[in-house]
């Protein structure tokens, strides 16, 4: 972004969205530090009344999270557009500099920074110019801030897809990628978890009943690897696998893995479970003297749809990527991502949905994360025009109302 046509106001906006960010990444909100979360979701709560919102705060059932943050604006019965981020961070911060500001190359650096602290910021600075400028008066919006998006926002699933359903338009402040690009398209993605339930013996001897869960669950690890089609975007990893009692001379009688199964549409997700059943249901490592095989035993921990790409809403994408270029005087798409986020479970056929409309930045999950500082103002202002244009598409495709809907615009 070239600053030297950017407005005192811009300017100002930017040094507040700095300290805002500061302050936000100082607090330790790593996802199993339930107060930390919570902390930040305070942080979060306090701003969000101070500009008029209405938050709500919700414990977990289980304890087994912080608070889920949800907060609105507008009136009832009206279009709703869900903003969705989170405050929780993989790593916690840095205790001897939580983070780094470097001007000259246009970085803040911090655990979390970019997924998703800077996302949250950008969302407080859009809502404050919403609520600014007096434009509520078709559409409601909604802010959630989840305290447990990096474990999975186990507990919080059914009231994404609550919130996703009654709105017209979902959109994540997750980070954009690296070079600007946002994200028109996630996988989504199955855990296994796998169990093999052999027969210990000892090794060396013969005549004696001995099953191998560990050469049985081998054997299906090497069929699952059959089944990756990069091409296809389609991904298995087994991330986990273990067995046996830790010895050389024990036959292994129990042994288990975790399975991560990515995919990009409901129909590779259907084609790829059967394909893993057959698997699973028909073990080939025998004991020699009986012909037994091992019991197999697997559940699903996790069950994220896809994100998939929706090519009649291309024309607010494109509108987005043009005024973004223009602001930011670099070429940017709209790219497909391996990875699955909460967005995912808010998503419907009928929606729109857009990722990646966070910060510049890279790094993710490691001590170097950083984003990119102009991107605070510029994504924030690229995130007002296209809720502009949502709201205009609307208008145009409501047959019951003739009045435009108008969101005060920012030039630079």
């Amino acid at each position: 972004m070239n600053f030297r046509n950017a407005t005192s106001r811009h300017n100002k906006e930017l040094v507040e969205s700095l300290q805002l960010l500061t302050e936000l990444i100082s607090i330790d909100s790593q996802t199993k530090n339930r107060a930390g979360v919570n902390r930040a979701q305070d942080f979060l709560e306090k701003i969000l009344k101070n500009i008029g919102m209405n938050v709500n705060r919700i414990p977990h059932s289980d304890q087994l999270s912080g608070d889920l943050l949800v907060a609105d604006y507008g009136g009832h019965d009206l279009p709703v557009i869900n903003l969705i981020c989170h405050v929780d961070t993989v790593l916690p911060p840095d205790k001897s500099q939580p983070f780094h500001i470097n001007y000259p190359s246009n970085h803040i650096t911090g655990s979390g920074v970019a997924d998703d602290k800077a996302g949250v910021v950008i969302a407080i600075q859009a809502l404050k110019q919403l609520i600014q400028n007096d434009s509520f008066t078709h559409f409601k919006v909604r802010l959630i801030s989840s305290p447990s998006e990096e474990a999975g926002s186990i507990g919080w699933r059914s009231y994404f897809s609550d919130f996703g359903r009654n709105a017209v338009a979902n959109l994540g402040l997750e980070p954009s990628m690296g070079n600007g690009d946002i994200i028109v398209s996630r996988n989504g993605n199955r855990w296994y978890q796998i169990k093999v339930k052999g027969k210990s013996s000892h090794a060396g001897r013969f005549g004696e009943k001995s099953i191998n869960a560990s050469h049985e669950l081998s054997r299906m690890i090497y069929e699952f690897h059959k089944l990756n089609n990069y091409d296809k975007k389609i991904k298995l990893n087994v991330g986990s696998f273990s067995g046996g009692a830790g010895h050389y001379n024990i036959t292994c009688g129990e042994a288990e893995a975790k399975l991560d199964v990515r995919y990009p549409c409901f129909s590779s997700r259907d084609q790829l479970h059967l394909s893993i059943l057959d698997i699973l249901k028909n073990p080939q490592c025998p004991c020699y003297l009986t012909g037994d095989f091992s019991q197999i035993e697997w559940f699903l921990e996790d069950d994220c749809p896809p994100l998939p790409f929706q090519n009649m809403n291309m024309n607010l994408v494109d509108q987005y990527l043009h005024r973004t270029q223009l602001i930011e005087e670099r070429k940017i798409a709209g790219v497909h991502s391996g990875g699955a986020a909460d967005i995912n479970y808010f998503t419907t056929p009928t929606n729109f949905n857009l990722d990646g409309l966070g910060a510049v930045g890279a790094g993710l999950h490691t001590r170097s994360e950083y984003v990119e500082i102009s991107s605070l103002l510029t994504r924030r202002m690229a995130l007002n025009s296209l809720i502009k244009s949502i709201l205009d598409d609307l208008s145009h495709h409501n047959s019951q109302t003739h009045e435009e809907f108008y969101i005060t615009g920012d030039t630079l």
